[in-house]
């Protein structure tokens, strides 16, 4: 066997591999591959962000070049420069961090292909306000290793003082030697939300910490279950992750706006053409990528004729808009070992680093304070004594005779003399202790208030949760990934996965119920042509519901009957007479439909008929089998049930059709029999009637209106606040002559929404619509041809 040899000891090659390939694949390991668990930044990027707070590149300075970063950070790293300005740029960029720590000026690459970013001299960068509140606590002794750069000339931290959940929140993806890293990134305010739970209660279960994933770019991630479990145990199954796509009925192509995490367009686009030369996918005329700086725009153009839900499956199917992200939660531990961590243990691990860092910046800053207080003691003995004081400075024969003399007559601790000998003699004549006194009464104030924090667990923990809470109101933002679990049956590898059937249950003026499914692949932009859904002459849908073919309805007539009825039973694609389905009159027609698949999570069934009045009811008072009737409420004459709502104590709003609006209280409404009629909900017009009601839910926010005409609005639920019942409220939004206000939404954050005109349906996203004041008119929703208008709203499902 062949010989190497090494300081003139001959060893086995096989021996030199074993002795020097664990030291190389540690060395790799831990300063390239894996983040630490602590403040999850690999080296490189540690490098960096230490380097720009040295060198004075950060938010509170002036942006300079990039090359100054790159300069700054070549002090440290042993890397070239290409490779620093590639880590630094992606710090920066939107679509690769869930929270850039680095701001730029200039191009930084886009979706288009990453890499596609300026070269240093041309691009400013500095970092930003998350980078500076990473490292500034350097300054508070918070970091006791520190190391030697190469060349043995500076020290720099082998961790950062973050306080921002960093790991957790942007997550990371490395490969080293024989060992690999995937955290996925997650939502701030969502993980600040768990991370507040388990300060709290360090035993709480996982399902009580739980964050669903939340990428950069947006998207669909369609197993979240087998994702949830994938990261309680640190790993296991990827993440599957959708592109959003959108349609355009004008045009019949598909818009791609959200792609997933670490694809780019170019791939995709590539991907999707090497599948139409494959003929594995059909019906595509053309695909553009319109992708620039403000985001991902590919453009699919479509056959005439196509079945767009089919390409979209085959584009899911065969092309990398859809693609897998591994879940692989290996970090090191303090900075040394490479450890597998579970989310809550991940979760634990910056819990614990923020209590280190936080106690040692509180002593820190006591330690500081309490110097200087010290200082403040001895001034104020100076005041008291000035004359003899500086006399005795003054006729010393020298500064040590006069050191000694003061610190024997006045007891001054060696700082307080040096402190008072350093002072002009002009300075000492002219002390103001009022001053003194003033601020050595703040210093008290502030040493006090740190003391109680450090004095028990509890203040502590109590201080963190503030931190926490400061980080999530400064950094936090609305989720961008969508989480959902769909159910997949596959009897061979060649198979096309079936869906679990979300669906659409579209109630016409001609008492018919045409049930569909919903189309989850695809959504349409606003101002769209929508899917039109065959119907006779004159006939419109007048109520959209989302449910799936695994729960049930109640359905209300009319005059107050109640029937239950299961949604796997309701045919798809088929108009039924709803006497067919429900054990109604030849009299009655369907009013009003609801879920039931969450009724044990409530309290009351709401009533509103069309006269205004409210009947609130216990459910327990509606307990009856699927395929069986019962009388829900006793109606005066000339009066039905317009809206039938599961509640606990949320409030009710009411929608009349002159477009008034009453927002009132639950709480202030007793709950009554099954058969009793109800109070007065709503002063209402001899011309006027109730049209809609519905629940506000916790934590709204906004208030959708739509208007007949198509006209769509925005606004804040606070611009109509509660109000009596029994008042007549006030008007919703301004309209047009001749339109008017026909439904409205209530929601906590932007949902995809699906806008109902008769004979067809189109789904658009609120969050392209900018918020406006109650007394604004809105904006062009929905295009309408002649004779076409808007039945209503109902809310998309966004797990």
């Amino acid at each position: 066997m062949a010989e190497i040899q090494f300081d003139k000891d001959k060893i086995e090659v096989s021996e030199a591999l074993q002795s020097f390939y664990v030291p190389y694949a540690s060395y790799v390991i831990q300063t390239r591959a894996l983040p630490d668990a602590r403040d999850g930044l690999k080296t490189g990027a540690r490098f960096i962000l230490f380097s720009q707070y040295k060198d004075k590149l950060t938010y509170k300075d002036k942006r300079r070049k990039a090359v100054s970063t790159v300069n700054a950070a070549m002090r440290f790293s042993v890397h070239g420069d290409s490779s620093i300005l590639g880590t630094a740029v992606r710090m920066s960029q939107n679509f690769s961090l869930r929270y850039p720590v680095i701001s730029v000026q200039g191009n930084n690459g886009s979706v288009l292909s990453g890499d596609d970013y300026s070269q240093s001299r041309y691009l400013e960068m500095q970092g930003n306000k998350i980078a500076y509140d990473m490292t500034h606590l350097l300054d508070k002794e918070t970091i006791d290793d520190w190391k030697l750069n190469y060349t043995g000339e500076e020290l720099y931290p082998t961790v950062l003082p973050s306080k921002f959940p960093y790991a957790l929140v942007n997550g990371s993806y490395g490969i080293g030697v024989a060992c690999s890293s995937s955290l996925p990134p997650h939502n701030l305010n969502d993980v600040c939300d768990a991370v507040i739970k388990l300060i709290k209660n360090p035993d709480i279960d996982f399902e009580e910490i739980y964050c669903p994933i939340d990428f950069p770019t947006g998207g669909t991630i369609i197993n979240e279950n087998e994702v949830k479990e994938s990261l309680k145990n640190g790993n296991g199954k990827a993440a599957l992750v959708r592109a959003t796509i959108d349609y355009n009925g004008d045009k019949n192509e598909l818009i791609v706006r959200e792609i997933p995490y670490m694809t780019f367009t170019n791939t995709i686009v590539a991907s999707i053409a090497k599948a139409i030369d494959e003929e594995l996918i059909t019906g595509i005329d053309n695909v553009i990528d319109g992708t620039d700086f403000e985001g991902c725009k590919i453009y699919i153009q479509l056959s005439k004729g196509v079945n767009v839900n089919r390409v979209t499956k085959m584009l899911y199917k065969h092309t990398a808009l859809q693609s897998f992200y591994p879940i692989n939660m290996n970090m090191l531990e303090n900075g040394k070992n490479p450890k597998l961590f579970t989310w809550k243990e991940a979760m634990q691990t910056y819990v614990d680093f923020l209590r280190e860092i936080s106690v040692k910046a509180y002593n820190y800053d006591l330690k500081i304070l309490l110097e200087r207080l010290h200082i403040l003691e001895g001034l104020i003995t100076v005041y008291d004594n000035l004359n003899d004081i500086i006399k005795i400075i003054r006729y010393s024969d020298s500064i040590t005779l006069a050191r000694e003399t003061l610190m024997k007559k006045y007891s001054f601790s060696e700082s307080q003399v040096d402190y008072i000998l350093k002072l002009r003699l002009s300075s000492l004549s002219h002390l103001e202790v009022d001053k003194i006194k003033k601020e050595a009464e703040e210093k008290t104030t502030k040493a006090n208030s740190i003391k109680k924090i450090l004095s028990s667990e509890e203040n502590i923990k109590q201080a963190m949760i503030q931190d926490v809470i400061n980080i999530k109101n400064e950094y936090g933002d609305s989720r961008r990934t969508k989480n959902i679990s769909l159910d997949f049956t596959s009897e061979n590898e060649d198979s096309e996965s079936i869906e679990k059937k979300e669906l659409l249950i579209n109630y016409t003026n001609f008492n018919n119920i045409y049930t569909t499914e919903s189309n989850t692949l695809i959504r349409s932009r606003r101002g769209a042509k929508g899917t039109k859904i065959k119907s006779e002459a004159n006939e419109f849908i007048v109520q959209t519901l989302r449910d799936n073919n695994y729960s049930s309805l109640l359905a209300f007539s009319n005059k107050g009957i109640m029937s239950v009825v299961s949604t796997d039973d309701l045919p798809l694609n088929t108009k039924v007479n709803a006497n067919q389905i429900f054990n109604f009159s030849a009299q009655e027609k369907l009013t009003a439909l609801t879920t039931i698949q969450n009724k044990n999570a409530f309290k009351y069934l709401i009533f509103i008929t069309k006269n205004g009045i409210i009947k609130k009811s216990d459910v327990s008072e509606y307990n009856i089998r699927k395929g069986k009737s019962l009388r829900a409420i006793n109606l005066k004459e000339n009066d039905e049930v317009i809206k039938v709502l599961f509640i606990n104590d949320e409030d009710l709003t009411i929608l009349t059709n002159n477009g008034n609006f009453l927002r009132v209280k639950t709480t202030e409404i007793n709950s009554i029999g099954r058969i009793s009629m109800g109070v007065k909900g709503i002063n209402l017009n001899d011309d006027d009637y109730v049209i809609k009601a519905y629940a506000v839910p916790n934590n709204s926010n906004y208030l959708i209106t739509i208007s007949e005409q198509g006209i769509i609005k925005k606004s804040s639920i606070t611009d109509l606040p509660v109000a009596n019942r029994g008042t007549k409220g006030k008007k919703i939004s301004e309209v047009k002559e001749n339109d008017k206000i026909v439904d409205y939404l209530i929601l906590e954050k932007d949902y995809d929404i699906i806008i109902s005109v008769n004979k067809k349906a189109i789904k658009i996203s609120t969050n392209e619509l900018r918020l406006l004041s109650r007394t604004a008119m809105g904006v062009k929703g929905v295009d309408l041809k002649e004779n076409e208008k808007v039945i209503g709203l109902v809310m998309e499902n966004n797990s």
